[in-house]
């Protein structure tokens, strides 16, 4: 038994539309079986937190979604409850598991394969190596409780977040909308300012010249400078590095020279400069401020055990270390108390060591430093700081230009004013954590994630960007263009996925089948988009998910046959519901657009919670009349004239013919795709006067709708260019193209087809058999991916197609690779010809056109 891979499905799938979840892949053997005991063994060494799932099985695979989840929970994601069994045949094995840290969950995935196989060999796995395996592989990848505090207050508030590493930098909020964090620091915050802050020297100067009470010191940068220092401020004093944090390499309360000398060795490793500054004598406190205001304040107690007259030093150390609440880094809400030449040395300083046994009651300090990095604590205070306390911190952070900032204090209670007790500022500190604000101790425990995230996001903001979501087995490029097009024209910043490539304000930024999570996730990152409209193709759906969460307006457009029998979906109606995801995301405000004339579409409509707006050629359409009593408009032709119907009112947008995408209203299949944008654009309030702006200035050209029917005139003949793979798709420009031919007086229809070597033999016969019954010369090329055919397969397949259709054997072309079958048709072309080409890139087929026509112009 293997895992063939692990499908990552982030946000919305076809699985949940609100979770998460990894979809392994397992291939099984006949020989893959084991006696239901060892399972029940296995199964009983978990905490299974779905209890009422059945966790016996006759096949061993059969447990495999129980048991990830059971290595999930049992290593940290105790929040996590969906798992189960998906498809499944005689070698391979499909099941679905929620994820919160997706390494982790794979992870899981594949010790929950390597678990079984030991059992099929006779071997007892090592759960609890796996499991501490799995947790430290959790902290890794975990966020810490600063940044993870705020990123859940952004998703209570409903503002989407984007993890930008595996660190701790993460976006809150889409686009032109989004603001960045990276613990507490924010991308308001100021880099002079950290730099000030970070220079303990130059905060001292920037403060006291504010006259605020800042602790005196000097900077040392060689030992013959101590003596005279130590002479001008007196003991006892503070040795520290002037640019180091977290309490490393401090020394605290000297009260010789000897100390002095040995504290400056110590901060020396970890800077050049070395502070000596007065020892003040208090308690020591750290005030949280953000946004101009204090937000928290926490008493810190340096590391410590409570002796109990029986226990060393070394023994409450352990038990402390014991304490569920204490981890190692920040990963819980107390540090674990390391065993360190620091922690020695306070114990001299207190003439003990590991060995003492302490008086029951008698207070051991462990750290010279309060810091909850070394194993401090913390007492919330937030109710307690003095107002003229209060204005100095917030002054202090100002100063410096901070907007968010972590000011240490020590006084002798925060509860009166530093001018009454003396106590004074000790220093600033960006990034501050956030740990002991959060999980104190003692005392109420203060949410200031969200209170950092109202700096960032104004009260009612959700940080997003109306998303367009379009998708159909037809059409949905077009739409994608035209949408894009006209919001362009209303003054929208718009990012743009589609087949062809990732598009920024009418710019592709990336080349390629861009249509999946992503592509929307590049758009969903970029600060200059205002509106993302994304070509949603079933390819990402099935694989990947979605890249977002909701949709202002979902569009589904068409579905008919194509891309059956792959990733499980063997009828038109399955792919109808995978399709119909985008109506399952629809804002509760926002609106779902409905092909009303597609039986299937009208029957996913009923998925929409939001708003519903509906389209189709015939006016006459029951279901218009029937979203009209709903209270719904609909978009449709009345007259030779697009019409908007909306609460009684008929609105006209532009005459049809008028439209070059509908060429003279001749090309039904974009009349409906003209019909779609409109829906959309009109849905999202933009004015009927843009839209027919939008209509009638978008031309189905190569520059403004690459590969979607792109008519091309070279001399007194054409070449029609289109996507074409599908047997609806097929149809359509069969028709089109007949009735081009009628109308203009045309002599021959020339097909250069190539079909992609995945799919049905069903489905070649039917395109096929339309190509045969509409063109009068055929040139059958091959793509250049074949799909794992091999090369001349599809040619074959094709040619013996179209004559079993009785198509004449003389008017077939074959041995070509794209592009040299439309070479050798453009070699071919006569006046009054037209070639129909589909393609698989694009841009070969337009650029091969356009030399043609270069050589054609210039007489070569």
């Amino acid at each position: 038994m293997k895992i063939k891979r692990v499908r990552r499905y982030r946000g919305p799938s076809i699985y949940s539309t609100d979770i998460s979840v990894i979809k392994p892949i397992v291939l099984i053997e006949d020989s893959d079986h084991i006696a239901s005991s060892k399972i029940d063994s296995i199964l009983s060494e978990f905490e299974i937190i779905n209890q009422e799932d059945e966790l016996h099985a006759d096949n061993i695979w059969d447990i495999l979604p129980s048991l990830t989840l059971a290595l999930l929970q049992n290593s940290g994601g105790k929040h996590l409850q969906t798992a189960k069994s998906l498809n499944k045949s005689d070698t391979r094995y499909e099941y679905i598991v929620e994820m919160d840290l997706e390494p982790v969950a794979v992870s899981a995935a594949y010790e929950s394969v390597n678990i079984i196989n030991d059992l099929i060999k006779g071997e007892k796995p090592n759960i609890s190596k796996i499991l501490e395996e799995l947790s430290e592989e959790r902290y890794r990848y975990d966020l810490g409780p600063s940044t993870k505090s705020i990123v859940k207050a952004a998703q209570d508030r409903d503002i989407p977040t984007i993890r930008l590493d595996q660190y701790s930098l993460v976006q809150l909020g889409f686009a032109s909308k989004n603001r960045k964090i990276e613990a507490a620091t924010t991308d308001d915050t100021s880099f002079v300012g950290m730099e000030i802050a970070q220079s303990k020297l130059m905060s001292k100067i920037m403060l006291q010249r504010a006259k605020l009470p800042y602790v005196q010191g000097e900077m040392v940068v060689s030992k013959i400078q101590i003596e005279s220092i130590v002479e001008q401020l007196g003991f006892p004093l503070v040795v520290k590095p002037a640019d180091a944090s977290k309490g490393r390499g401090v020394t605290t309360n000297i009260e010789n020279i000897d100390d002095i000398y040995t504290g400056y060795e110590k901060a020396k490793e970890f800077s050049e400069y070395i502070l000596i500054e007065q020892f003040v004598e208090g308690r020591d406190y750290r005030v949280l401020v953000a946004g101009g205001e204090v937000l928290a304040v926490a008493e810190r107690i340096p590391a410590h055990v409570i002796g109990d007259g029986e226990k060393t030093v070394s023994e409450l150390i352990k038990l402390e270390n014991n304490n569920p609440l204490r981890g190692e880094g920040h990963e819980l809400p107390l540090t674990k108390i390391s065993v360190d030449s620091s922690l020695k040395k306070t114990l001299e300083s207190q003439n003990m060591d590991l060995e003492t046994v302490p008086k029951e009651g008698e207070f051991v300090q462990l750290k010279p430093t309060a810091n909850l990095s070394t194993g401090g604590i913390a007492i919330d205070r937030s109710k307690e700081i003095h107002p003229d306390n209060e204005e100095m911190v917030i002054r202090s952070s100002r100063i410096v230009g901070l907007d968010v900032c972590g000011i240490d204090l020590i006084t002798t209670d925060i509860s009166k004013s530093l001018w009454e007790t003396g106590g004074k500022i000790i220093e600033l500190n960006t990034a501050p954590g956030l740990r002991m604000h959060l999980f104190p101790t003692e005392g109420e425990a203060q949410n200031v994630g969200e209170k950092i995230l109202d700096t960032l996001f104004s009260k009612g903001e959700n940080g997003r960007i109306p998303i367009v979501a379009i998708t159909g087995t037809n059409g949905k490029t077009t739409v994608t263009l035209l949408t894009s097009h006209i919001l362009r024209l209303d003054g929208k910043r718009i990012g743009m996925i589609t087949t062809e490539g990732i598009h920024v304000q009418g710019t592709r930024i990336f080349r390629g089948d861009c249509t999946g999570p992503w592509s929307s996730g590049a758009i969903l990152r970029d600060p200059t988009v205002d509106i993302g409209v994304f070509e949603t193709a079933r390819g990402g759906i099935l694989k990947r998910g979605l890249g977002f969460d909701r949709t202002q307006v979902s569009v589904f457009l068409n579905v008919s046959e194509e891309h059956l029998g792959e990733h499980g979906i063997n009828t038109v109606d399955e792919m109808a519901e995978v399709k119909a995801l985008l109506y399952d995301i629809v804002d509760v405000d926002g609106y779902g657009v409905i092909n009303c004339s597609d039986d299937r579409v009208w029957k996913e409509s009923k998925r929409i919670e939001g708003k519903k707006i509906g389209f189709s050629i015939d006016p006459d359409n029951p279901r218009l009349a029937e979203l009209e009593e709903q209270g719904f408009p609909y978009i449709t032709v009345k007259s030779n004239r697009i019409v908007i119907v909306d609460s009684g009112r008929s609105i006209e947008v532009s005459e049809l013919d008028a439209i070059p995408l509908t060429y003279e209203g001749i090309a039904e299949f974009n009349i409906e795709n003209v019909l779609a944008a409109c829906a959309v654009a009109y849905s999202m309030d933009v004015s009927v006067d843009v839209i027919q702006s939008g209509l009638l200035s978008f031309s189905p050209t190569p520059e403004l709708n690459p590969g979607r029917a792109n008519l091309i005139r070279i001399g007194n003949s054409y070449i029609f260019v289109d996507y074409a793979h599908n047997i609806a798709a097929m149809k359509l420009i069969a028709r089109f193209l007949g009735r081009l031919k009628s109308r203009w007086g045309l002599r021959t229809l020339k097909a250069v087809v190539s079909l992609p070597g995945n799919r049905r033999e069903v489905e070649y016969y039917k395109i096929m058999r339309i190509i045969a019954d509409s063109f009068d010369e055929i040139y059958i090329k091959e793509d250049k991916d074949l799909r794992e055919r091999e090369r001349g397969e599809m040619t074959e397949i094709l040619s013996n197609t179209l004559l079993e259709s009785g198509f004449p054997e003389d008017h077939i072309y074959t041995g070509f690779v794209e592009p040299e079958g439309l070479q050798q048709a453009l070699q071919d072309l006569h006046d009054d010809d037209l070639i129909f080409v589909n393609f698989e890139d694009v841009d070969i087929i337009l650029s091969t056109i356009r030399e043609f026509k270069r050589k054609k112009i210039g007489g070569l």
